[in-house]
């Protein structure tokens, strides 16, 4: 069943839908995410589905330009990858671990781009099936 089609009393769980602002993003991109969160929540609201898209953004600490000029930082590389962590993960990870206190559990599903470098795309294939994993635990 669709979950469109269900009536709005069964529309019990919240979904939320989340991207990170490493906030060095091309400006063009970043007027599309804003945009494209705002059509989330207006559709959602709209087709009254418990939907709210959220962009997350590092602490100010944590930011690219505080460990680059700030720490001193090497800019990141291959070898030396501290951005993911501290521009994505941690905000996302922050905002995962509030809902499942507030909720009590949390259902992930990551999206990738479909065209990636390589060396990402061979990661990405590797943890395709996330079975073989387990479940992650916060």
């Amino acid at each position: 069943m669709l979950f469109r089609s269900l009536i709005d009393e069964e529309k019990k769980k919240p979904i939320f839908v989340i991207t990170t602002d490493t906030m060095v993003e091309n400006p063009i991109i970043s007027m599309w995410v804003g945009r494209s969160i705002k059509k989330i929540n207006e559709a959602a609201k709209k087709q009254k589905m418990p939907i709210k898209a959220h962009e997350l953004k590092p602490d100010i600490t944590q930011t690219f330009w505080v460990n680059l000029i700030g720490r001193g930082y090497p800019s990141p590389r291959q070898g030396f990858r501290w951005c993911t962590d501290r521009l994505k993960i941690k905000p996302s990870t922050k905002f995962i671990t509030e809902k499942i206190h507030k909720y009590g559990e949390c259902i992930l599903l990551l999206g990738t781009r479909k065209d990636e470098s390589s060396t990402r795309k061979n990661s990405m294939e590797k943890f395709r099936d996330m079975s073989k994993i387990g479940r992650a635990h916060v």
